[in-house]
């Protein structure tokens, strides 16, 4: 599969649909119609959706790209009314919340006010009727409870639910402020991402084994114009630049190599990225275990850590092969790419530090209960 989404999101949510040949999906605070675009990938297989999106810029952009799909242009909301949205353009910062939009401001950014309409979450569901929606995204920059709240008594039950799940443009979590209006619906909490919290409805428990793992190997997926290649494609198109611009020969053949690392380098990426949002949910849960789970989750966790190890090697080879290159690419490309390159393998050494005192501790925890259990 491609992903486009932010953080992979996609990936996840096509573990538990990529058998099933067409779908539907809700997706609120929808934004760019490609670009971060968590239902990209399940548009381009056939499935298609509704998209709640309050600004008018990017609402036009996916009517556009999308003409066959429904496109609402209001805030979804537990009040009533117009509504103010402070939109930033350029990006998916955009909010009903004075709170949120001042914060932004502070940090040097303006926003653009626009009046739109609400909508209720439970009258968005009387527009699907009685069609199954396999999953909802909520992406509503810090209005997370007024959208729950506008469910209301509608009977629809999504099968999957991620919910953005931090302040936004920080790594403070705010769930504890909404989750019991999802909870309370028979859903059960299956796996965070460090941006998101994913929900499965009770009627689908049997697909909660594919949210055990982060996005890896086994997903088989690639990037399409992601945050994490978004720089380094920057210089491979430098190097095809200057072959186009009368660069010889092997300068042609050093954009080209490099254009085969980058697979390479996404997926250790998604692999890397998501390790510790494992440990974090590890250590949580790991006082209510009972002793066998607990040997369980240490082996599991060793495996991880030797996940994150090969990984860390494999990041290493790519560099010295991108080092051997030096022959092939023109020497101001090449000087750019090194500096990426360094920057990603200092990125590694850190989590590799972090895991493995967060795997210490984590040791500790579980003989600190094994012997007050004594």
């Amino acid at each position: 599969m491609r992903s486009y989404a932010q953080n992979f999101e996609d990936v996840i949510l096509w573990r538990a649909f990529r058998d099933m040949p067409s779908g539907f999906y809700i997706d609120l605070g929808a934004q760019h119609p490609v670009h971060d675009s968590v239902s990209r990938w399940f548009y381009e297989q056939g499935w298609r959706g509704i998209h709640a999106e309050p600004t008018s810029y990017y609402a036009d952009l996916i009517r556009e790209d999308r003409p066959d799909e429904e496109v609402v242009q209001a805030a979804i909301s537990n009040i009533g009314g117009d509504h103010i949205i402070h939109f930033f353009p350029g990006t998916g910062l955009s909010t009903i919340s004075p709170e949120v939009a001042l914060n932004h401001q502070s940090n040097g950014r303006e926003w653009v006010e626009e009046t739109v309409p609400s909508l209720t979450l439970e009258q968005l569901f009387d527009k699907v009727g009685d069609r199954p929606i396999h999953w909802l995204k909520i992406d509503v920059e810090g209005a997370e409870r007024s959208v729950l709240e506008s469910w209301r008594d509608s009977p629809a039950r999504p099968w999957i639910m991620l919910v953005e799940s931090t302040y936004p443009m920080s790594r403070t979590e705010t769930h504890d402020e909404w989750e019991e209006l999802i909870l309370e619906r028979d859903y059960e909490f299956v796996y965070a991402d460090g941006l998101n919290r994913f929900y499965l409805h009770a009627d689908h428990a049997h697909l909660k084994e594919l949210f055990r793992f982060p996005p890896n190997v086994f997903d088989e997926f690639s990037l399409m114009d992601h945050w994490a290649t978004r720089e380094l494609r920057a210089s491979q198109e430098s190097c095809a630049a200057a072959t186009l611009t009368g660069g010889d020969d092997e300068a042609g053949v050093g954009s080209s190599d490099v254009e085969l690392l980058r697979p390479e380098l996404s997926l250790m990426l998604a692999q890397l990225s998501n390790i510790e949002n494992y440990i974090n949910r590890v250590s949580n849960d790991i006082c209510l275990m009972e002793d066998q789970s607990k040997e369980k989750i240490i082996t599991e966790i060793n495996g991880l850590s030797d996940i994150l190890k090969g990984n860390m090697g494999n990041l290493m080879n790519v560099f010295d092969r991108t080092l051997d290159m030096n022959v092939k690419i023109q020497q101001e490309i090449y000087a750019g790419m090194v500096s990426q390159f360094e920057g990603l393998v200092l990125r590694v050494q850190k989590m590799q530090f972090n895991f493995d005192t967060s795997l210490a501790v984590i040791k500790d925890r579980i003989d600190q209960v094994t012997n007050s259990a004594k």
